[in-house]
């Protein structure tokens, strides 16, 4: 009987490459890591910068002005600038490029897909993606939920999963894990 690499007792050794990941990143908004795991247990590394070659700056672009959700003003910063690759797509594209299936992997990834990495990994056949942090517009996460992706948030913990989900995520996930409820 082999290994199953999927098992939520795993999922603390994979935070923490998260977190590593996302340290490697130069970006002083969001510094953003990502793990793929296969259903063989291969693992795939990302984080947010700049392509190869290109001065590794992730906010250049125009400055905007921040409001809060009241609308009470909170300063300015950087956009992110369009150059920029996430995360996840680092990951991916590592894939990729060895020529490694992402079918059936989970990836975990500490902030939430943007609405266009979304649209990318809708289609690749991915089991689960785990976030940590809320990314300012959670597009990504509702048409991945609405593309049949399973995409559940981190909580601190042994178990993956906190009461605040929905019932129809805890059963997504004790389905996905193979377990009765939790």
């Amino acid at each position: 009987m082999s290994l199953n690499p999927h098992k939520p007792k795993f999922d603390a050794f994979y935070w923490a490459i998260v977190e590593a990941a996302a340290a490697q990143s130069v970006a002083t908004r969001h510094k953003v890591g990502a793990l793929v795991v296969t259903p063989s247990g291969m693992m795939s590394s990302g984080w947010n910068g700049t392509p190869a070659g290109m001065d590794n700056c992730c906010e250049k672009g125009e400055v905007i002005r921040v409001y809060n959700e009241d609308g009470i003003y909170q300063g300015e910063r950087r956009k992110t600038s369009p150059e920029t690759i996430h995360a996840e797509r680092n990951a991916i594209d590592k894939m990729t490029r060895e020529g490694v299936s992402t079918k059936g992997s989970i990836l975990f990834v500490s902030r939430a897909p943007c609405f266009e990495c979304a649209k990318a990994l809708h289609g690749l056949g991915l089991k689960a993606i785990y976030y940590e942090e809320n990314h300012d517009d959670m597009r990504g996460v509702k048409l991945l939920r609405d593309t049949g992706t399973t995409v559940l948030r981190r909580t601190y913990g042994t178990k993956p999963l906190s009461p605040a989900y929905p019932p129809t995520e805890v059963q997504q996930l004790n389905q996905f894990y193979g377990r009765g409820p939790v």
